[in-house]
């Protein structure tokens, strides 16, 4: 009978520790996503609206595409600062940070 509670524990640590990781794993792709979609939602916008000022428009997209530019160059630097955020959101819901 105690083989089983062993068992059952046993079971339940690990499924606990895959859920951990899978919480992981989603806030930090829902932190790369906000950032992403925080960057272009004002282009989206301007772009669905009916009607368009082309030059803003374009001014908008050239705007967001030198930012693009600039994070892929300190991607590094721009990935530690969404990582940063990511762990602060697990802090905040109480899920400690590990490595799979």
């Amino acid at each position: 009978m105690l083989i089983n509670y062993i068992g059952i524990v046993d079971i339940l640590l690990n499924f606990k520790i895959r859920l951990i990781v899978l919480i992981q794993i989603s806030v930090k792709k829902y932190c790369l996503i906000a950032d992403i979609f925080s960057l272009t939602l004002s282009l989206s916008k301007m772009l669905q609206k009916s009607t368009l000022d082309v030059v803003a428009a374009w001014t908008c997209f050239h705007d967001r595409n030198s930012i693009l530019k600039v994070r892929r160059e300190k991607s590094e630097e721009h990935f530690q600062k969404i990582y940063e955020d990511a762990k602060l959101i697990m802090k905040s819901s109480d899920v400690i940070e590990s490595t799979p």
